[in-house]
């Protein structure tokens, strides 16, 4: 309450500052990215530095800035880049300015009006941001709308990819119905009173986010669910934009028929729900435990911040407490190359996140021959997963059945992984970086 009672007192001061930086400290043809986890190694990322690629290729007398939280040099950070995607940037022309007040970012430090305060705290990096370099364009890839007033002062032309919106009908849904949920204790559902609270916040709230997303004059999104949202809760017509997949569709490896190889792939985020992974294949032994010894799964999955961690220290005690030590393996510090053996090598790929805006992961599994199977919401029912190219699963109970169709039939399988890796050129990086640069053509000329 402090921050923001200090952030009102200071506003008129700090739009006099984005005024004066407007009219008199711009950078000229600069494109600043703000991405605080830049080097986080998750899909988000991967659409930064695909982006970067294009802009690096096609528009070279553009130099290229990225706001970021990581306090590692600029080799460091690029370092990791190579290793975790395979681009090497190491002697582009990239500058890289930290925020100080990146921590203002983390939603556990609102255990309430989240949505409200991490606005302002966006706000606040963005400010700090543009104080270190106010460029031309101000390029958000990572969904902080807020940040869009502030740069727009300074005399920015914004654009953003839109992973997922902030608030969404769906949220607003989920406290109407009464429903306990990530974003809805119990405490809440149980209370009319808070109930009708949270939903005249949740309107207040959206409309906000209307007015600041309109200052944007390139929207992209990255799928059918987050374009239907961005549409209504924008009033425009974004850009339709699927994110690049990693795929290698002309050499996955002969699936071995002896040994089923399943995989997971997923930062170890709450919503990711490698738990219910665990369940089914637990499911998937007590009910065929004929199949035991001929299925190997593997979580692949990295680790950003100390909850990251011990959400896989859960996962891993979850294993043994369910004697799934022989089955199922969680390794440490999977590399580029070793994510992309296991992809090569792997039959089955798990999916679980309910409403995922897109699902770069399941389009993976996919270029590399690997039957999907995930959950049926959102960017992997209505963009990705068809009935001729893998399965849709909501229980622990449907993910059992579908692994173990996919082990039974082999003739369905090898016809479905066909079709798999034609329906995943769809999502290709080409393809991405072609349409990319068709609309940064558009807009920079």
């Amino acid at each position: 309450m402090v921050v923001l009672l200090s952030f009102c007192i200071l506003l008129p001061i700090i739009i006099l500052i984005l005024l004066i930086l407007r009219f008199k400290y711009q950078k000229k043809r600069t494109i600043a990215f703000f991405h605080p986890n830049c080097s986080a190694g998750g899909g988000g990322e991967m659409v930064l530095w695909v982006i970067i690629k294009v802009l690096l290729q096609s528009f070279p007398n553009y130099s290229i800035v990225i706001f970021t939280a990581d306090t590692s040099p600029k080799d460091k950070i690029l370092e990791k880049v190579k290793s975790t995607f395979g681009f090497d940037f190491l002697d582009c022309n990239i500058t890289f300015y930290q925020i100080k007040h990146s921590y203002s970012l983390v939603i556990k430090k609102y255990p309430f009006l989240t949505l409200f305060f991490q606005a302002i705290g966006s706000m606040i990096c963005c400010f700090d941001a543009l104080i270190k370099c106010n460029a031309e364009y101000f390029f958000d890839t990572t969904g902080y709308a807020f940040t869009y007033p502030f740069a727009w002062l300074a005399g920015a032309k914004i654009m953003t990819y839109t992973h997922y919106p902030t608030i969404s009908t769906d949220m607003l849904s989920v406290v109407q119905n009464r429903e306990v949920s990530i974003n809805n204790t119990n405490t809440i559902a149980r209370s009319s009173i808070l109930s009708n609270m949270k939903i005249f916040y949740y309107k207040i709230f959206a409309y906000l986010y209307y007015l600041v997303g309109n200052l944007a004059s390139l929207v992209f999104v990255n799928g059918t669910w987050t374009k239907n949202h961005i549409s209504q809760l924008w009033k425009i017509q974004p850009h339709l934009l699927y994110p690049p997949c990693d795929i290698n569709a002309s050499h996955p490896n002969e699936k071995n028929s002896s040994c089923h190889l399943i995989i997971s792939i997923g930062q170890f985020r709450p919503e990711k729900r490698h738990l219910v992974q665990i369940e089914a294949i637990n499911i998937l032994v007590q009910e065929h435990p004929e199949i035991k010894n001929k299925i190997k799964f593997v979580v692949i999955g990295g680790v950003r911040d100390a909850e990251d961690l011990k959400r896989k220290e859960e996962i891993i005690k979850t294993i043994e407490k369910d004697q799934l030590t022989d089955i199922i393996t969680v390794p440490e510090n999977t590399s580029y190359e070793q994510k992309i053996e296991y992809l090569k090598n792997a039959e089955i790929g798990l999916h679980t996140m309910v409403n995922e805006h897109f699902g770069i992961c399941v389009v993976e599994y996919m270029g590399f021959g690997v039957i999907p199977v995930a959950h049926k919401s959102a960017g992997p029912e209505l963009d990705i997963v068809d009935d001729q190219c893998g399965y849709l699963a909501t229980t622990p109970k449907e993910y059992a059945d579908a692994i173990f169709k996919i082990i039974n039939d082999p003739e369905k399988t090898a016809q479905m992984r066909q079709a798999a890796i034609q329906k995943a050129k769809k999502f290709s990086v080409s393809a991405f970086e072609k349409h990319c640069e068709k609309e940064l053509l558009e807009f920079l000329k």
